[in-house]
């Protein structure tokens, strides 16, 4: 053998050097497939991953020159998310001042009943918007087909027209959808134009509920009459040229601050006060928070694969090891340590690239399972795919693995004594230098599984947490029916229909019971009113509590019980009944502590009953007082949801709930889910994050043990002789187990003393997605360690009883 052939032609990376890494590699296949299977893991983990990341938070904003675009909002401390609400006062009044805003536009976001000729003969509910003029104009994007609105459509008088999404092209089948009719709220529009494909503003932000996919957009038309308390309108501006959020928002306050903003205007609107206007970048808008999960997701498969890297760097250390004596005759004819280091980079990147394709296409395959069970929340999450960016950053990680990977061994054989290689052979000259440098890669893999067993453990424990919240009411055997009546209808043919609904669903068969309620269970929903009280001064921010209208029936359908006082009847509904309320035992202790409420008075009502208090808009959040109302005395404008218990399965009587719900008014879109489905939707965040952490955390479990079996498999192979010599002597079998096992939990040990440490420091990192647990929870750190030992111990297993029934005359002939 040659250095030249050894080495290739010019040493280091050369094309020689690649043929011969790949004849060595394809010879060594056991080594090979279990490096490049280690490698696809950690790679495909960290790509699937990095793909949502890239879709969710990197991606531009497909606006031109999307850094100049910019929203402004208010925020109130009743939601935990910014509220992009302005007066139409407010957006008239900027909108008329040279600001560093070269255009605004407002938004409503809507949603409507659509039918259409020759569709079914039922109302859909449709997501859209009313823009002002200048929308599109302000966004950079105009109509893909026909065009925008005119100035005389924004006004009174003009002819119904409608924007449509390419979506909702597709959808309708025409060709060409221009001219057509299509009716919405019961109105009659002709469309006049298709916005291009993947335009989905303003759905495309995260909001409370969660992004939704606009397929509609009408002129808006601004309230003159009462400008001032209008508060639904969102706005979106964009940045003159070098001009920041900070200058257009200390602008608007000026103007506020003229206007009278946030004074009478704001108090006779809300009963609960706003930030003055703030300029948040858009990017930031849509984002809100969707990207913190993402995040942490990403850090733990970057974990995963350290993990699946310090694996493939100890194959490559015992490898090494057997080869030093190749190495040495290498050396002998002429080839440097810096070419056979060369040599070994090669390989490892050769096998890494290997690795890297096969974790795109385990990449690929993971994301159609991602983006199926990513809650909702999480905007653009549909973009996520193998891209360009996505592949740069599959290889990026490879060749960064297969260089990471052969470190250890260049390090190795940086140190190593080749001549001496040649006289006594691998087993006296380089294993006991590599030997700690594997031990110590082997600690790290557990002090890296220990942070993500740790993680996995706390959201776990947060999400038995939230399953064990009692609702305050039974879930089983209920349907929740939604409707959503048209903007056209009155209040009173609101209310009208809400009736005519609650008894077409009372007289289906298999209904036991069914009650009108103004917020329907476990959809995020809730009504903030604030609390006066006869003989209380109201402080600068008067107390609030959720206000929830139901029908009589409400109470015994969700088998909630009256712990004091009376239910609602008929009468309470009646138009000249006295104004009366129930209340919960949290607004019962608040309020009125030590006293009975029965009797007791706040705002206009009379307290007339008592109840437990229950999770109506979810599990994890919103645990503030509660009170109730008659349904028909709250003057909502939309129509009521109903509750409807089922004598046998909900679900199965869901089909003839929603034929016979579209029955009592076809022209009013209606939605029917069971409880129990609303129920584990609203656990969805925490379910994915705890499920898909608890993934890798069983990965890097695996991969733990398998480094541990490694280790400890080839310490004993190594030690075959010396073992054989104990054994000879008379050392029980049991002392040889117990010393290859205790050598691996002490290796376990080194590696949880660490990564406990670590855990700690880092687990605070995690307190913002946990529920009802602590970040420092005993329970989740014991259950780390103890699976942890018990990977450790099962890697460890298989040597040591490989060990103990060593025979002393076949390991002394070995020898």
């Amino acid at each position: 053998m040659s250095g030249r052939t050894f080495i290739g032609a010019r040493g280091g990376f050369g094309g020689g050097n690649w043929l011969q890494a790949l004849r060595r590699l394809a010879r060594a296949r056991g080594f090979s497939a279990a490096a490049i299977l280690t490698l696809a893991l950690g790679i495909g983990a960290a790509t699937a991953i990095f793909s949502a990341v890239y879709a969710v938070l990197l991606r531009p904003l497909p606006f031109p020159r999307p850094g100049q675009l910019a929203a402004v909002e208010s925020r109130t401390p009743f939601f935990s998310s910014g509220v992009t609400w302005s007066s139409d006062r407010d957006f008239l009044a900027w909108r008329r001042r040279r600001t560093a805003f070269l255009s605004l536009a407002g938004y409503q976001d809507q949603s409507a009943a659509f039918s259409r000729p020759g569709g079914p003969g039922y109302a859909q509910e449709l997501n859209g918007a009313n823009i002002t003029a200048g929308f599109f104009r302000t966004l950079g994007v105009g109509p893909a087909l026909g065009r925008g609105f005119t100035p005389a459509e924004h006004e009174g008088g003009a002819a119904p027209v409608v924007l449509i999404s390419h979506r909702l092209a597709r959808r309708l089948g025409w060709p060409n959808p221009l001219g057509h009719m299509i009716r919405l709220d019961g109105v009659a529009r002709r469309i006049v134009g298709v916005l291009p494909p993947g335009f989905d503003f303003p759905g495309m932000e995260a909001g409370l509920g969660g992004p939704q996919r606009d397929d509609y957009w009408l002129p808006y038309r601004f309230h003159t009459g009462n400008a001032s308390y209008w508060w639904q309108l969102g706005v979106v501006g964009r940045l003159r040229p070098g001009a920041t959020p900070a200058q257009a928002e200390a602008q608007l306050r000026a103007i506020a601050r003229a206007t009278d903003r946030g004074t009478k205007h704001q108090a006779n609107a809300f009963p609960f006060a706003f930030s003055p206007p703030l300029v948040i970048p858009l990017r930031r808008e849509v984002l809100g928070a969707a990207g913190n999960p993402l995040w942490l997701l990403l850090a733990a498969s970057g974990l995963l694969l350290l993990i699946a890297c310090a694996n493939v760097a100890n194959l490559f250390l015992a490898r090494a090891v057997n080869r030093e004596r190749e190495f040495a005759i290498a050396a002998a004819l002429g080839a440097g340590r810096r070419r056979i280091a060369g040599q070994i980079v090669t390989e490892g990147v050769t096998l890494a690239l290997a690795g890297g394709a096969g974790g795109v296409a385990l990449a690929w395959l993971a994301l159609t399972a991602l983006k199926a069970a990513v809650p909702a929340g999480i905007p653009r999450i549909a973009h996520a795919g193998v891209n360009l960016w996505v592949l740069g950053f599959a290889c990026g990680m490879a060749l960064a693995t297969g260089v990471l990977a052969s470190l250890a061994p260049v390090w190795s054989l940086r140190r190593a004594d080749l001549i001496q290689a040649l006289k006594t052979g691998p087993r006296e000259g380089g294993d006991r230098r590599g030997r700690r440098l594997r031990q110590t890669l082997v600690v790290a893999e557990i002090a890296l599984a220990l942070l993500l067993a740790v993680g996995s453990g706390l959201l776990f424990r947060s999400l038995l947490a939230l399953n064990g919240v009692n609702p305050g009411y039974a879930v089983r055997h209920i349907a929740v029916i939604q409707p959503s009546p048209p903007a056209t209808y009155s209040p009173p043919q609101v209310r009208a229909y809400d009736q005519r609904l609650l008894r077409t669903v009372r007289a289906e068969p298999g209904v036991a019971s069914a009650a009108l309620t103004q917020v329907p269970p476990m959809t995020g929903s809730f009504s903030i009113s604030t609390i006066s009280l006869p003989g209380r001064k109201a402080g600068r921010q008067p107390p609030t509590s959720d206000s929830i209208g139901v029908g009589p029936g409400f109470f015994a359908t969700m088998r909630i019980p009256i712990l004091r006082g009376r239910r609602f009847t008929a009468a309470d509904s009646a138009p000249k009944a006295r104004p009366v309320a129930m209340i919960d035992t949290v607004m019962a202790r608040e309020f009125w502590p030590g006293k009975d409420p029965i009797g007791q008075r706040f705002n206009a009502y009379t307290v007339i009953g008592v109840v437990p208090h229950i999770q109506i808009a979810s599990l994890g959040g919103h645990f503030g007082a509660e009170f109730y109302l008659p349904a028909t005395k709250v003057g909502q404008q939309g129509g009521d949801a109903i509750v409807a218990r089922t004598a046998a399965s909900a679900a199965a009587l869901g089909p003839e709930l929603l034929a016979a719900a579209r029955r009592a008014d076809p022209a009013v879109p209606v939605t029917l889910h069971t409880l129990r489905l609303l129920m584990h939707r609203s656990e969805a965040a925490p379910r994915f994050r705890a499920v898909l952490l608890g993934l890798f955390a069983g990965l890097a479990l695996a991969l733990a043990a398998i480094g541990i079996y490694g280790v400890m498999a080839y310490a004993v192979e190594r030690r075959r002789r010396e073992m054989g010599v104990r054994a000879a002597l008379g050392a029980e079998r049991g002392r040889l187990l117990g010393m290859v096992l205790g050598e691996a939990l002490r290796l376990a040990a080194a590696g949880v003393a660490a990564g406990g440490i670590a855990a700690w420091l880092l687990a605070r990192t995690l307190q913002g997605f946990l529920f009802r647990t602590p970040a420092t929870d005993p329970v989740s750190f014991a259950a780390a360690v103890a699976v942890l030992a018990g990977a450790a111990l099962a890697g460890a297993l298989v040597p040591a009883f490989r060990a103990a029934r060593l025979d002393p005359a076949e390991a002394l002939r070995a020898e």
